[in-house]
C-alpha cells in the first residue's frame, strides 16, 4: 500500500483527494501508540496512509517520527484551501495524542 503512494507520487497523480485502490490492513491491537479520538479512518483515503507512514517512523525513530508530524502539521498549515475532508482528516485531527 506504501509502494502505492508511493507511485502515485512518482508519476505526478493526484493524491489530496484520491480514492486508494489498494487499502492497508489496520491493526486491531497495536503495540505502539495510535489513534484515540474518534471512529476509525476510512481505508481509502490518505489519511489513514499518513497515520500508518508516522506509527512506522515512530516504531523505527521516535524522533524521525516526530519530524514528520511537524512537517505534516506545517504543510496542511501552509494549504488551507485545501479541504482536510476529502482526505479524510478528522476534525481536531492535530489534538489526538498520537499526533503530538
Amino acid at each position: 500500500m506504501l509502494s502505492y503512494v508511493r507511485n502515485v507520487c512518482a508519476h505526478h497523480s493526484r493524491l489530496w483527494n484520491r480514492t486508494l485502490t489498494i487499502k492497508p490492513i489496520l491493526p486491531r491491537r497495536p503495540r505502539n501508540q495510535w489513534l484515540v479520538a474518534g471512529p476509525p479512518p476510512q481505508d481509502d483515503r490518505l489519511y489513514i496512509v499518513l497515520v500508518i507512514a508516522a506509527y512506522l517512523l515512530d516504531t523505527i525513530d521516535p524522533r524521525a517520527a516526530n519530524t514528520f508530524k511537524q512537517e505534516l502539521k506545517a504543510l496542511v498549515h501552509a494549504y488551507p484551501t485545501v479541504p482536510e475532508s476529502v482526505m479524510d482528516f478528522p476534525a481536531n485531527w492535530q489534538q489526538d495524542p498520537f499526533w503530538q
